[in-house]
């Protein structure tokens, strides 16, 4: 996966490097607590690449717990980022679900490097906190909700990176919208170019595209397709009818005009591929 800069929004690698040393060293109990900070912090700043270096950071841990057998504490990660916790605390999602794709990727690791089977109970405990995750951000919002746009990317990104998850009609949704919403949001810049208050629409759009092009979602776009091929050859015919339903409608471009008035068919492949030839 794409490195994440240095810096960003106010947290940087020596900071993250501080808190894992602390991690690494903590009791169980001071661990859960330093966890919980770590996510409420990671969720007020709301950024992708600040989540990519949680779900190293977990993945580095939970490694180093599994080699010096100490398992509880990876059991106690697995507690404070359950759903049930997450809904009681009230996270922001995505710093948990990235956790959970670092913890679950680092047992996968560990099971084919060491020859470990572990419990299978431990096994679904991030594949849980995935579903739930996924879940909320499969619910339809508001093209501006950035919390959702963040937690949609941080599912899809974090899927990459853990390997195979038991098929789920949300998670295949999550990554689907992920790739219609995010990968390639059509709708959202044509709606941010039609909103340009001085009528500079083709430059601003241009300028969005291309700080697109340098997002980490988009240039890991092959992972994520991979992502979505593997949910969908596992799901029911209700799911696959879903898909290949928001597939066609993005394909020809049906969406809410910026006016909030009636649907109106617009050609936004055309859009794009004129803008991106004229970059």
């Amino acid at each position: 996966m794409e490195q994440a800069s240095e810096t960003s929004d106010g947290i940087d690698h020596l900071a993250l490097a501080g808190i894992c040393h602390a991690l690494a060293c903590a009791d169980e109990l001071h661990f859960g607590r330093i966890l919980v900070s770590l996510v409420r912090i990671c969720g007020r700043i709301g950024d992708v690449g600040v989540a990519v270096r949680v779900l190293k950071l977990v993945d580095w841990l939970v490694s180093g717990f599994v080699e010096s057998r100490r398992m509880r504490k990876v059991q106690v990660l697995f507690e404070v980022i359950s759903p049930e916790k997450c809904e009681s605390e009230g996270y922001v999602l995505f710093p948990a679900v990235m956790a959970a794709c670092g913890g679950l990727r680092a047992l996968r690791v560990a099971s084919v490097r060491h020859r470990l089977d572990f419990a299978p109970r431990l096994k679904e405990a991030p594949e849980r906190t995935i579903r739930f995750a996924a879940r909320r951000a499969a619910v339809e919002g508001r093209p501006d909700d950035d919390q959702r746009r963040v937690l949609l990317q941080c599912v899809a990104l974090g899927l990459t990176q853990c390997g195979p998850v038991a098929s789920n009609d949300s998670v295949l949704r999550c990554v689907l919208m992920a790739l219609l919403e995010e990968l390639l949001p059509l709708p959202r810049l044509l709606r941010i170019s039609v909103k340009s208050p001085d009528g500079n629409s083709a430059e601003l759009a241009k300028n969005q595209v291309m700080q697109h092009q340098d997002s980490v979602l988009f240039k890991e776009a092959g992972p994520v397709t991979w992502v979505l091929c593997n949910q969908y050859s596992f799901a029911d015919e209700k799911t696959k009818d879903y898909v290949e339903t928001r597939q066609r409608l993005q394909n020809t471009g049906w969406m809410q005009t910026p006016q909030g008035g009636s649907s109106q068919r617009l050609l936004l492949g055309s859009w794009w591929n004129s803008l991106v030839w004229n970059i």
